[in-house]
C-alpha cells in the first residue's frame, strides 16, 4: 500500500505553483498576497538568480506568430467603442507617445 500522506500537501504546493505562473503572467505574485502561502520553490527564487532569469525568459518566450493570429481573430470581437480605444492606445504606442 502506497503512503498518502503528502497527497494534500503535494496538491497544495502544485495548486500554489500553478497560481504563482498565473499571477506571474499579470506581473503580480503571491508575495503581493500577504495571507497567501507561498510554495518553497518561490519564496527561494529571490535568492537563486538563476531560476529568476529562467523565469525571465520563459515570460518572454512567447510565440509572436501565434500572438498575432490570436489578435487578428480578436480585433474582429472589438465593438466600435472598443475598436476606437483599441485604435488609438496602438497609434500612442507606434507614435512614441503617453507615458
Amino acid at each position: 500500500l502506497e503512503d498518502t500522506s503528502d497527497i494534500p500537501a503535494t496538491i497544495e504546493h502544485e495548486a500554489l505553483t500553478q497560481l504563482e505562473n498565473i499571477l506571474l503572467l499579470s506581473g503580480k505574485s503571491l508575495k503581493n498576497f500577504p495571507d497567501m502561502p507561498i510554495p518553497s520553490i518561490i519564496s527561494n527564487i529571490s535568492n537563486n538568480e538563476e531560476e529568476l532569469n529562467h523565469l525571465i525568459c520563459k515570460e518572454r518566450s512567447y510565440n509572436i506568430t501565434d500572438l498575432k493570429a490570436e489578435l487578428q481573430c480578436n480585433i474582429l470581437l472589438l465593438n466600435n467603442d472598443q475598436y476606437a480605444v483599441f485604435d488609438a492606445i496602438i497609434r500612442a504606442i507606434d507614435n512614441e507617445e503617453g507615458e
